[in-house]
C-alpha cells in the first residue's frame, strides 16, 4: 500500500490549523501563568497568624456575645492554625497541578511548532524556495 502525498494546499491548511492551535495554547498558557502567579502571591503574601489580633478578636467576642463564646482560646487558636494550614496545603496542591499542566502545554507547543515548521519546509520545497531579495 502506497502512502498518499499531500498537496501543497493541504499542507497550507495544516499549517493554518497548527497556527490556530498555537494561538489557543498561547491564551491557555497565559491563563495558567496568571493562576500560578496568583497562587504564588497568595502563599508568599499570606500574613502569618497575628496572635495579638486573635486575642483581641476573642476577647471582643466574649464581651459582645458572652453566651455564644464557648470555646477556649486554645481551641480557637488551634482551629485558626488548622484552617490556615489547610489553605496552604490546598494552594500548594493547586500550584503543583497548574505547573504540571503548563509543562504539558509547553511540550505540546514545541511539538506543534516542530510539525508546522516541517510542513513549512515542505511547502517551500514544493514552491522551489526563492531566496529573499536584498
Amino acid at each position: 500500500m502506497t502512502e498518499r502525498t499531500i498537496t501543497t494546499a493541504e499542507k497550507v491548511e495544516q499549517i493554518a490549523l497548527a497556527n490556530d492551535r498555537l494561538g489557543e495554547l498561547a491564551v491557555e498558557a497565559a491563563t495558567l501563568r496568571s493562576q500560578i502567579t496568583q497562587i504564588e502571591r497568595g502563599l508568599v503574601d499570606e500574613p502569618q497568624q497575628d496572635h495579638r489580633e486573635l486575642v483581641v478578636l476573642y476577647a471582643e467576642m466574649g464581651r459582645v456575645l458572652p453566651d455564644v463564646v464557648e470555646k477556649t482560646f486554645e481551641q480557637v487558636e488551634a482551629f485558626h492554625r488548622s484552617v490556615t494550614e489547610n489553605r496552604r496545603v490546598h494552594l500548594a496542591d493547586d500550584l503543583a497541578g497548574l505547573r504540571g499542566s503548563l509543562a504539558a502545554m509547553l511540550a505540546e507547543v514545541e511539538r506543534t511548532e516542530a510539525g508546522r515548521d516541517r510542513l513549512l519546509g515542505k511547502v517551500d520545497d514544493d514552491q522551489g524556495a526563492v531566496a529573499p531579495e536584498s
